[in-house]
């Protein structure tokens, strides 16, 4: 299926309509894409909680053979892969429901405890995910990853400042990691500190130079600083970084 490249405005009438077919899997596909290319969207994120209620009461037929979302889970690999896969078709709450099950048994399954807070995050349950990654990184101080993931559900809920030293903390573990150099520079941002937020998000790009996140965050730092030309330039970069799974047959450019 050759992509089409779509507006995030062309790409949210498209999910609409996709929803509105019964499409699901399509509509969220495409509205996690515009989150991710505009975090703050409050369509797409209004329609993922809309989907998420929809397949949760309304469940799918299933075949009489139970398929493996309906078998019973343990603490394996095979469990785990199962979870993230409903996790990416945006069945979040039986995500949350069956990681808080697992962790009755496994209450110190890193993995486990991880994705619960993921789906949490997802539903904009912040303060249970930021519980949740409190949880992990108590039982295991060197999970860079969950460092990450608190910084960016504090960032959610305001409390920059907290997200920015928890970012610190993931950096230091790994120096190199991108995503964690991007999300302190928009805590920075939000702090009223452009300059640390410029370096901050420059060290992302240098690390992974298609992290739009990175670029379209520099992009609108230069265009409040009057930089209009750079701003553009760095807002467009990022707008056309293709940043999700294919399977929908759309590459969001994004807007001006």
């Amino acid at each position: 299926m050759s992509k089409k490249k779509l507006t995030l405005q062309q790409a949210i009438i498209r999910a609409k309509s996709a929803y509105e077919k019964g499409e699901f899997d399509i509509a969220s596909n495409i509205f996690s894409a515009v989150l991710k290319k505009q975090p703050g969207n409050k369509v797409a994120k209004g329609f993922l909680q809309k989907i998420e209620k929809d397949t949760f009461q309304n469940p799918p037929e299933k075949p009489k053979s139970s398929p493996p979302s309906e078998q019973p889970l343990s603490s394996d690999q095979a469990t785990i892969n199962m979870l993230i896969e409903l996790y990416n078709q945006g069945n979040l709450l039986k995500v949350e429901t069956e990681c808080r099950r697992l962790l009755k048994v496994h209450s110190k399954e890193l993995t486990i405890i991880n994705l619960l807070g993921a789906s949490l995050t997802k539903q904009m349950k912040y303060n249970e995910a930021v519980a949740t990654y409190k949880e992990a990184i108590q039982l295991n101080p060197s999970f860079t990853e969950a460092f990450l993931n608190l910084a960016t559900a504090l960032k959610e809920l305001g409390r920059n400042g907290e997200s920015a030293k928890n970012c610190k903390k993931a950096i230091k573990l790994n120096p190199d990691f991108a995503e964690a150099h991007c999300v302190l520079g928009g805590a920075q941002n939000n702090l009223e500190q452009p300059k640390d937020a410029i370096k901050s998000f420059k060290k992302a790009l240098l690390l992974k130079p298609d992290l739009s996140e990175a670029s379209i965050g520099l992009g609108n730092i230069y265009l409040r600083q009057g930089l209009m030309e750079k701003g553009l330039r760095m807002k467009r970069r990022g707008q056309h970084v293709i940043c999700f799974d294919p399977s929908s047959g759309v590459s969001i450019l994004g807007e001006e």
